[in-house]
């Protein structure tokens, strides 16, 4: 099902940014064929604490809020508006990032969905052992256990 380049969408985001938060970010979201990082492993390379690698990650974040007017996520997250909507509106996160993302682009599907491009949804939610709360972000990713239920888009 993938209909996008999702790698180079994330790589056109990411541009934005200085370099070390864009590390920290493609990093923590295992971005470009790399494996999703801690924190804490993260901080130990650039010799910083874990918190520090989070407040970098936080404000690159704040920084790609000036992309959310790109028409491709626009039109991703339309699609995975319609997606959802044949699903009944939900669908277990692996299910969801597999169908969307193929085997080559989950984590940066991942990363669109739960990084900094959340202001599209007015609600996300996520279903994980009969618990709801909002989706934050990071996270354990393809864990299988959580659902994603769009509500409503902008």
């Amino acid at each position: 099902m993938p209909e996008f380049n999702y790698q180079k969408i994330c790589e056109n985001i990411l541009n934005i940014l200085p370099q070390r938060q864009r590390e920290v970010i493609e990093r923590r979201y295992g971005l470009h064929g790399r494996k999703k990082e801690t924190l804490q492993a993260i901080g130990n390379d650039f010799i910083v604490s874990r918190e520090r690698v989070r407040q970098i990650e936080n404000n690159g974040f704040l920084q790609l809020q000036s992309q959310k007017e790109r028409k491709e996520l626009k039109d991703i997250f339309s699609l995975l508006s319609r997606y959802l909507q044949k699903q009944g509106g939900v669908k277990r996160e692996d299910f969801l990032l597999r169908d969307i993302g193929g085997n080559d682009s989950q984590n940066n599907v991942y990363f669109l969905l739960t990084g900094g491009f959340k202001l599209y949804i007015k609600r996300v939610f996520f279903f994980s052992g009969g618990d709801v709360g909002a989706i934050t972000g990071g996270g354990n990713g393809g864990g299988g256990n959580t659902k994603f239920s769009f509500q409503s888009f902008y």
